[in-house]
């Protein structure tokens, strides 16, 4: 039986600073995300994977980029990439307005 583990991208500033990102906004993984990204492949490095799958943002494909780097073929596809905010993209995350948005 195939097993498929599905991960969130690691830290970038913006998440520390509580911005939203979406799909429109291509940020890179600060010092902790490259952390997290770290980790999480000495945990499951020795598991062997037979793809790995990203979206087409930075922040996905920088944080299982020890993965690729050991010959795992990398396959982005962008309609996995995070939803689009719209005009929230890049601003500060406001619950209450958050909670009018409608999926």
């Amino acid at each position: 039986m195939k097993e498929l583990y599905i991960i969130r991208h690691g830290e970038t500033d913006f998440n520390r600073q509580g911005i939203i990102q979406g799909s429109g906004v291509n940020s890179s993984l600060n010092e902790v995300g490259k952390l997290q990204s770290l980790r999480f492949f000495n945990q499951y490095k020795n598991l062997d994977f037979d793809y790995v799958y990203t979206s087409n943002l930075k922040r996905t494909h920088e944080s299982v980029q020890h993965f690729i780097n050991q010959g795992i073929t990398w396959r982005v596809r962008a309609e996995i990439r995070e939803i689009s905010w719209g005009i929230h993209e890049g601003q500060k995350e406001r619950k209450k307005r958050l909670k009018n948005i409608k999926i």
